[in-house]
């Protein structure tokens, strides 16, 4: 007879709903609490490492940021390490006698006057077609004994006298440099 009466329940579509959210309240609903607790703690995880990544990546930058700034500064001292030697190659060679011959040789070639304006006062040599700097570099000259056997640094036809004014307008002037630096800027 229970059987009967359990089986008669069973067929009205009412109680069919309230067993089966009895079923849910008690199967069901504590599986779907365990899988969102789960899933929750997933998305904390996956939150964390996330920031990590970010920390890591920005970490990173900082670090080529860092790297970049060190190679630069490297590369400055460099740069003024070289051009430091070279001033005092220029001046070494600049106080030799064989320097002194070239000058004066130039300064009769052109009457002691500046090539450009024909002005006697202020004049300074200038080399002409290959500067100082390029004759040195290209022919590897090192020190005083390297600049007697070069032959294009003592070449006449590469200097000619100009007043101030005017060599300070030639490209391989100081100031022509400093005037290119400041309209860039």
């Amino acid at each position: 007879m229970f059987d009967q009466i359990n089986q008669s329940l069973i067929n009205y579509p009412i109680i069919r709903w309230i067993l089966l959210a009895i079923f849910i309240s008690f199967y069901i609903k504590p599986i779907l609490k365990f899988f969102s607790e789960l899933f929750a703690e997933s998305m904390e995880r996956r939150k964390e490492r996330s920031t990590y990544r970010e920390m890591e990546r920005k970490q990173k930058e900082e670090n080529l940021k860092m790297e970049k700034e060190y190679k630069r500064r490297e590369l400055v001292l460099a740069q003024e390490e070289r051009l430091a030697e070279y001033k005092k190659l220029r001046k070494d060679i600049e106080a030799m006698p064989q320097y002194e011959h070239w000058r004066q040789s130039v300064f009769e070639k052109f009457g002691r006057k500046c090539a450009v304006c024909g002005n006697t006062e202020n004049l300074e040599v200038d080399h002409r077609y290959k500067s100082f700097y390029r004759i040195v570099t290209i022919c590897g000259v090192k020190n005083i004994v390297q600049a007697y056997g070069c032959a294009e640094l003592w070449d006449v036809n590469n200097g000619a006298p100009l007043c101030k004014p005017h060599h300070d307008e030639t490209p391989s002037s100081r100031k022509y440099q400093e005037q290119i630096i400041k309209i860039k800027n």
